[in-house]
Parts: structure tokens; sequence; C-alpha cells
């Protein structure tokens, strides 16, 4: 059996950087040799797709991993409404278990071979992110065109909505409401109580001086409620 080498050139900063990937090494999700996916894919005349991971660690290069796309993209993708909805969420890399950054970057390994010494050496072609397979239906068709078997396409689900890395979107205003209530029950009801003090005063209240003071005062605690409310959900999305 001839040694099997794949050549994947990698950019960053402007500089490229090239890894070759021996094929006895293992992929590191399915634990198959390079090797076996290179001859299975060539076998069944479709593209090999793989994916090159990025993390860092405090003052240290950049450590780059090479993963079988399929494999990679159930740890970083969850659908939702039984698949028709795609969520990239943030996820940890499987060999080193730091926070995968920047993109994700899909190659394809070219058909033919190149003989070099005693091995054959397969090049690749960057072909897309993972910010293309979230947005573009047709790089996502290709990935299902060329997989091994049906069940490699398909994505995990989310487990629950609190997963979800992006504002919700109300059906409605009460449904909002209901949401509003149920995360900022406590702000929501000070507001109810200033705005009942201030609807008293303005009944009951024969100042008018009093009254405009304390409309001022609600204005400026609903403004600022609003700020936190909106500061604090921005926070959560982005970390």
């Amino acid at each position: 059996m001839e040694k099997i080498m794949i050549k994947i050139s990698v950019w960053e900063d402007s500089e490229e950087h090239t890894h070759v990937v021996g094929g006895e090494t293992e992929e590191s999700v399915s634990v198959v040799p390079f090797s076996v996916l290179v001859e299975e894919y060539t076998q069944k005349k479709k593209t090999l797709i793989l994916a090159c991971v990025t993390t860092c660690a405090d003052r240290a290069p950049n450590i780059h991993s090479f993963y079988y796309a399929h494999n990679i993209n159930k740890v970083i993708f969850r659908t939702e409404k039984k698949g028709r909805v795609l969520h990239r969420i943030r996820a940890r890399n499987p060999l080193n278990n730091m926070p995968i950054v920047g993109d994700v970057v899909y190659y394809t390994v070219d058909t033919v071979p190149h003989a070099v010494d005693s091995a054959m050496v397969y090049t690749t072609t960057k072909y897309a992110t993972d910010r293309d397979f979230l947005t573009n239906s047709t790089v996502r068709s290709f990935f299902a065109k060329n997989t091994l078997s049906p069940d490699e396409h398909k994505l995990l689900e989310l487990e629950k909505s609190d997963d979800l890395p992006r504002p919700e979107q109300p059906a409605s205003l009460l449904g909002a409401f209901r949401r509003a209530v149920a995360r900022n029950g406590i702000y929501l009801s000070l507001i109810l109580v200033y705005l009942m003090l201030a609807v008293c005063l303005l009944i009951f209240s024969r100042d008018s001086e009093i009254v405009f003071l304390v409309y001022c005062l609600v204005v400026v605690i609903l403004i600022m409620s609003l700020s936190f409310f909106s500061a604090r959900r921005h926070r959560r999305l982005t970390n």
C-alpha cells in the first residue's frame, strides 16, 4: 500500500502556512485514518471535504487541527424546527478542548495525487467557510452530495431554546411581553409601581409642579431600565 499524504495550505496574517497530514493519521472524531477516507471517496467518485479548525493560547501561535468536515459540522452547528433553521454555536476543538476561534475553513481534496518520492501527495483547494455553510444553500447542497452516507450530513438538534446564539423573534407583542416579564419580572414590577404612583399623584395632587416632577422621574427611570435591559441582553448574546 502506497503512503498517502494530504497537503493543506492555510493562510494566516497574509502568510501561507503549509501543513501535511499523514494518511496514517487518525481523524480525531471518527478515529478513521485519513488514507481510508481518501480511498473510500476515490472509489465512490465523490469529493472529500476537510475542515481546518483554529484555536489559540496566550502568547502562543495558533493551533490548526484538521477534521473530516461532516464530523466537525456536528460540533459547530445545530438545527431546530426539524432542520429548517440552522445555527452556528460556540464550540470547542474536540482535539484539545480549546475554544474555536475565527472561521472554520473547508478544503476539497484533489482527486489526482502527485507522486513525491515514495508517497502519493494529495493537494487541497479552499472551498468555503462555516459562514458560507450557514448562509449559502449551494454550499450545504455540495456537502449533502459528497457524503459516504446520508446520516453524515444530518446535524444535531438544539436541546433547548436557551442555546440559541441570536435574539429571539417574538411572534407577537404579547409573547414579547411575557418573555420580558419572565426574565426581568422584578425590574418591570418596579416600573409598574412607579407608574401607579405617578397616576395616583396626578389624580389626587393639586400641585401641577409636583406632578410634573414625578412624571420626569418616571421617564428617567424608564429610560434607565430600558438601557439596562438592552445592555444586559447584548452581553448575554455576545459572550
